[in-house]
């Protein structure tokens, strides 16, 4: 935290000090002597030798936010220790508009940031006085940025090194929000934040070791899951049922790793998804064979990591019972969308229609021939083999009798979940909020029939197409919870006898 960076940062917004020198101490009941200096307009504030405003402590969270994607959307801080406030014009010119709420346990400490004057009055953040460690439980706010540095001199205090301090952290968090941990040199406390979130990257700025993290479900390889919650994909109820129509593949593996092997022309390609390693026959085709784990990222003996990702980069789903309303969940873009569909939902009939019915309408849709005839060849086949689990939703406009958009989505009853595979919207709704009545009849039809998980399955990743990235943007707008799959494992096996039987 730091104070001048310019000759006019230097004047510290209109105190009348002395410019050149000058140094005055403050007794305090929690940090002992503060001691205040400055020379050639620079502050230094000190608690036990230690810096607590200063041009280091300025440059340490300068580049701390440099850590962050450029792009990010913050609109609220939390600051965990204000000291003399010296980032407070750095967050400011970082995230203009930004609203900042410090918490600071030390009211003098607060009083010598107020003498001090180191940002403009109307950056002036709202402050809490407390522990942090009793104030956290009580916010009921969330951030998109926290950053941690509550330290008493050289050493943060023991209530907030604990994993229910950083567990108390969690639902202060955007669920695409970001954590900074100045740990100092307690690089512990790295380990202890890992409990409650996802570590993205760590650094050392001079003798201050730092981290990034993120909330569970904002797309680290690696997140946990939550209980319960498993990648259909790695199913065998559903696998068995969705290889019926498929003549060129078969269910191969065990029932705890089920997967599937498929023939592309001359190509043989054995594919399971899942955290179970998967029991290989080896007396069957050569084949390569790609295990998709969820969240192992260890290399089991005989597999090898692929250099590139061959499947789904990221998926998202929703769980019902994450404890709390999911409609609340919801972004406040898709919140203030959701008011208006519902006044005027009352305007649309919700029917159910036979797979005759929706894939003419599906096909008048605006969306590109390719992505329709995908699509439809995928609607068809899911629909015969899944049957009744299979459902296909149309909307219909009371006032003309024409549906103008349908979703079809799939069943998963041995995983309590419901998938989506598709939708369309035409451009006679395009200025309704269709998309958003769509979703809340999902919800609300999953709630009824008590289904947990609402799997919204492919996003958009790097290098994959930017036809992906709007609806990619819309989908995560519902409380999704991301997972981020590392790179496959791969392995060759089986025997050329047998992959030639094949073509006799």
């Amino acid at each position: 935290m730091f104070i001048a960076q310019s000759r006019r940062t230097a004047l510290c917004y209109g105190a009348n000090m002395s410019w050149l020198s000058e140094a005055w101490t403050v007794p305090s009941e929690f940090n002992g002597i503060v001691e205040c200096r400055r020379a050639l307009g620079q502050w230094t504030v000190t608690v036990n030798g230690c810096s607590e405003s200063s041009g280091y402590m300025y440059g340490l969270w300068k580049q701390g936010i440099k850590h962050l994607p450029k792009k990010a959307p913050i609109k609220r801080i939390l600051m965990l220790g204000l000291a003399a406030g010296c980032s407070i014009e750095t967050l400011h010119r970082r995230f203009p508009g930004v609203h900042i709420t410090a918490i600071e346990w030390d009211p003098v400490m607060i009083q010598v940031m107020d003498r001090l004057k180191l940002f403009r009055p109307i950056h002036r953040p709202e402050i809490i006085i407390g522990d942090a460690a009793h104030v956290i439980p009580t916010l009921n706010k969330k951030f998109d940025l926290i950053l941690f540095d509550l330290y008493q001199g050289p050493t943060s205090p023991e209530n907030v090194k604990h994993q229910h301090f950083f567990k108390a952290l969690q639902p202060l968090l955007q669920r695409d929000g970001f954590l900074i941990v100045n740990a100092y040199a307690q690089t512990e406390m790295f380990a202890t934040a890992r409990t409650s979130f996802a570590e993205q990257s760590h650094w050392k700025y001079h003798l201050n070791y730092l981290a990034l993290y993120r909330a569970f479900g904002a797309g680290t390889i690696g997140d946990p899951l939550p209980k319960g919650y498993v990648q259909f994909r790695s199913n065998h109820g559903y696998l068995e049922r969705d290889l019926t129509t498929n003549k060129n593949s078969a269910l191969v593996g065990t029932k705890d790793a089920p997967g599937f092997r498929r023939w592309n022309g001359p190509c043989c390609i054995e594919k399971y998804y899942g955290d179970t390693e998967p029991k290989i026959d080896p007396k069957g085709p050569k084949r390569l064979i790609i295990w998709q784990p969820t969240q192992r990222l260890d290399k089991p003996v005989h597999w090898r990591r692929s250099l590139i990702q061959m499947n789904a980069q990221i998926t998202g789903f929703v769980d019902l019972n994450g404890g709390q309303d999911p409609f609340t969940t919801w972004t406040p873009h898709a919140q203030r969308h959701l008011k208006r569909w519902l006044a005027q939902s009352n305007e649309w009939e919700f029917i159910k229609l036979t797979l005759e019915q929706f894939i003419p309408i599906y096909m008048s849709s605006s969306m590109s021939p390719s992505l329709k005839e995908l699509h439809r060849e995928i609607i068809e086949r899911k629909s015969k083999a899944h049957g009744d689990i299979f459902h296909l939703f149309g909307f219909k406009r009371k006032s003309t009798g024409k549906i103008e958009a349908g979703l079809a989505t799939l069943d998963i009853p041995e995983l309590n979940q419901s998938i989506h595979i598709a939708s369309f919207i035409l451009d006679s709704a395009k200025n309704d909020p269709i998309g958003i009545g769509m979703i809340e009849l999902w919800f609300k039809d999953a709630q009824q029939r008590k289904i947990r998980f609402l799997d919204f399955d492919l996003f958009r990743g790097p290098g994959d197409p930017k036809e992906w990235k709007g609806f990619s943007r819309f989908k995560a707008q519902f409380g999704t919870y991301f997972i981020r799959y590392p790179n496959p494992l791969i392995r060759w096996e089986g025997t050329w006898k047998e992959y030639l039987k094949h073509f006799r």
